[in-house]
């Protein structure tokens, strides 16, 4: 299994510095929306705040009364929605929580346009630099990339297009600087949000073989016997606190050093990736399916009894005594048993091997229960 910490192919990535992969982008994104909310909280409270107190300011500059009772309504339903959504966080999946904040975002940029539009003399490069923190702010917000983009655009392109119907007297140059300024913004703002997007997605991608490697083993896929002695431990003591069934299989294929010796230690691999591919395919989801070192595995059956298990073996046994491989039919023997009250996992581990051995002196190919 090849490291993916210092090499990771661009095409996981899409031009929208999101995983291509919509189930792995789906996972990712909903653990950085669910550390994000600890934070967007208190944010939103604050833009909440300061969006109405730049009323103060308003009621400087707007000079029209009309004008400034519109102003002030305006920024009390803003400050309202503002803080419905503070409060409508915490009821947020983490997946659609991306779309909501895009929603609010909206609002309030619109809502600076509008204002913008009741100023009797606004100054116009005065206001770009308000839209100029306006797209840091939403950069800033945790979201998608390309929702970020579309927002500073829709927001920057209203500005100007308003600017250029409602002011007069505006100097092409002070003009043309503003929208190189505010385009200069969003391109920066772009770009470092995208690297951070990649960055962010290797760390986690790197995160995630880490841990693969750290709990499977690397010839079959199955968990190692490391994972499997955490999972035994946890489902030992789960079974004794609860009073609930716990099975376990020990398993290991006949013969396996006498293949290894006549067809070499290749085939002999082959061979352990073959039956490993049939015992997960037969075996339930719930089970935890591991390598316990060489040719032996083991199996644990959580919330199974002593019967269920044996024919949920016996349904493997079959299926590997069905299946071909190039040195003929392979089988293996097997030895299961079911935890007792207050046993604890060496002790329950040793029954199910003594059983397996039992198992391969009763002539191979056969469970022993």
């Amino acid at each position: 299994m090849k490291s993916k910490v210092n090499h990771v192919d661009p095409r996981i990535i899409s031009y929208y510095g999101e995983f291509v992969d919509k189930n792995l982008e789906k996972e990712f994104f909903n653990i950085v929306m669910k550390k994000a909310v600890k934070f967007i909280r208190p944010f939103v409270l604050l833009l909440g705040i300061l969006f109405f107190l730049f009323i103060i300011p308003d009621y400087f500059f707007i000079k029209n009364s009309n004008s400034f009772k519109i102003v002030l309504y305006i920024r009390i339903i803003i400050t309202l929605i503002i803080f419905e959504f503070y409060f409508k966080i915490k009821f947020i999946t983490y997946d659609k929580l991306a779309t909501w904040v895009t929603i609010y975002e909206l609002i309030t940029s619109l809502s600076f346009l509008f204002i913008y539009y009741q100023y009797d003399s606004a100054n116009f490069l005065i206001q770009d630099l308000g839209l100029i923190i306006i797209i840091l702010a939403i950069f800033l917000s945790p979201n998608r990339w390309i929702n970020k983009v579309i927002s500073t655009l829709i927001i920057s392109i209203g500005f100007f297009c308003i600017s250029l119907l409602y002011l007069k007297n505006i100097r092409i140059s002070e003009f043309s600087a503003a929208v190189v300024y505010t385009l200069l913004a969003i391109i920066f703002s772009s770009i470092s949000e995208f690297r951070a997007n990649y960055f962010e997605r290797k760390q986690y991608l790197s995160h995630c073989q880490l841990i693969k490697s750290s709990t499977t083993d690397t010839l079959t896929g199955t968990y190692n016997r490391l994972k499997f002695e955490f999972e035994l431990d946890n489902w030992v003591s789960y079974a004794n606190i609860n009073k609930v069934d716990l099975s376990l299989a020990m398993l290991d294929i006949d013969y396996f050093k006498r293949i290894n010796d006549t067809f070499g230690h290749q085939v002999g691999d082959n061979i352990l990736k073959h039956n490993t591919q049939i015992i997960q395919k037969s075996i339930r989801y719930t089970d935890i399916f591991a390598r316990w070192g060489g040719d032996e595995f083991v199996i644990l059956f959580p919330n199974t009894n002593l019967e269920d298990a044996v024919q949920l073996i016996d349904r493997v046994r079959i299926e590997i005594n069905n299946s071909l491989t190039d040195q003929g039919n392979i089988t293996c023997s097997f030895g299961v048993v079911s935890i007792n009250d207050d046993e604890d996992s060496n002790s329950f581990l040793k029954r199910a091997d003594d059983k397996l051995y039992e198992a391969k002196g009763a002539g191979r190919n056969f469970i022993m229960s």
